[in-house]
């Protein structure tokens, strides 16, 4: 981002006490850092940018965004198909009725679909505190040991999942959700690789089990098959060999998982039409070896590290075709314009999917020349 101003020299840092005041035209925050909404008024400057989105956590949150896929899928009277078998359980008082959940789907999917489950931290990302477990009692045990009050995602572990090179991977695509609701999706796509073999026969080794690049690039074996463990789309599908056709039938699939996320809490994300608000989003998914996409985390503030020469070709548009929208493809549109489309179709199901629109981008002009002398 830094770069990406810099190539624009009539933007200037902005003096922290002025910032703090809402006397700024582009705020860019970090993992860690919040936008303060006190200083923030749609009705205000009008260059005025921010790139996150009140409401994001109904997605980034790894807890949230499973209720409102299950919930979506239970208005709409079909499967959550497009997650594993989650759950969400609450440690010490109110997490019994979602145990006693839990351990029965842990029964009845043991035969189907194995016994392995990964438990994580709501709160946490980049890997931390994820665990993978072989029997109920290890998972009850976990949660047991956890602070009283914290939400942990209890899911069932892929045990069949696609693999390159006998490892597991994952894909990271990119999401920008624009001020009007409608949400795009970036042509920029990567495999995340893990640095270990996989199998089942330890569960506690994160470089077989977690692809996470946080994780990964702490382990002896990271960058010994790929350089820093990362594959564009097209080396991926050289290295499936033809089991998967990556961009006819698995990207596809992703963008329809992307979009039955995105529906379930379309409506809440920057519920107060902020006119300038906006977010990048960093979306992963993983494969099975019956090619099914499963939607796995949404994530704010997604890591845009240019370790390796692919990402330093792929990331930087990214970040400059967030104005032009150029990389980007529309996957749904506005929650007002589904709706008024739905009215129009008195007795029809809508879908929610993307249509054939053009492309309001005079809010993203605004976001990297604006201020323009």
């Amino acid at each position: 981002m830094d770069e990406a101003l810099a190539r624009r020299p009539w933007w200037q840092p902005a003096d922290p006490a002025d910032a703090a005041c809402g006397r700024f035209e582009l705020w860019w925050g970090g993992n860690t850092q919040r936008f303060p909404a006190n200083v923030f008024r749609s009705g205000g400057a009008p260059r005025r940018v921010v790139s996150q989105l009140q409401g994001h956590a109904e997605l980034t949150s790894k807890t949230r965004l499973a209720v409102n896929m299950q919930a979506h899928a239970a208005a709409h009277k079909m499967a959550c198909s497009w997650t594993p078998t989650t759950f969400v359980v609450p440690v010490g008082a109110g997490g019994a009725r979602q145990l006693a959940r839990l351990r029965r789907a842990v029964q009845r999917l043991a035969e189907s679909e194995g016994r392995v489950w990964i438990t994580k931290p709501g709160g946490k990302n980049r890997g931390r505190g994820i665990e993978v477990f072989e029997s109920m009692r290890d998972i009850e045990r976990h949660l047991a040991a956890q602070p009283p009050g914290a939400h942990w995602v209890v899911q069932k572990y892929i045990e069949r999942p696609l693999l390159v090179g006998g490892r597991k991977f994952d894909i990271r695509a990119y999401a920008l959700v624009a001020p009007c609701g409608r949400v795009y999706v970036h042509r920029a796509c990567y495999a995340r690789t893990s640095s270990s073999a996989f199998g089942l026969a330890d569960l506690t080794d994160k470089a077989t089990h977690l692809t996470n690049d946080a994780v990964q690039r702490t382990m002896a074996g990271y960058g010994a098959f790929e350089e820093a463990n990362k594959l564009s789309m097209a080396q991926l599908q050289a290295a499936l060999a033809g089991r998967a056709d990556v961009a006819g039938d698995l990207v596809p699939k992703m963008w329809e998982a992307a979009r039955a996320a995105f529906s379930a809490v379309h409506g809440r994300l920057n519920p107060n039409r902020h006119a300038h608000c906006f977010e990048l989003l960093g979306l992963d998914f993983m494969v099975d070896t019956d090619l099914w996409v499963y939607i796995i985390e949404i994530n704010t503030s997604p890591a845009l590290y240019r370790c390796c020469s692919l990402l330093a070709e792929l990331l930087p548009p990214v970040i400059e075709e967030v104005e032009p929208l150029d990389g980007f493809s529309m996957l749904l549109d506005s929650p007002e314009r589904l709706s008024a489309a739905a009215k129009r179709q008195q007795g029809k199901t809508p879908r929610a999917s993307a249509v054939t629109l053009p492309s309001n981008r005079r809010w993203a002009k605004r976001a990297l020349s604006a201020g323009k002398r």
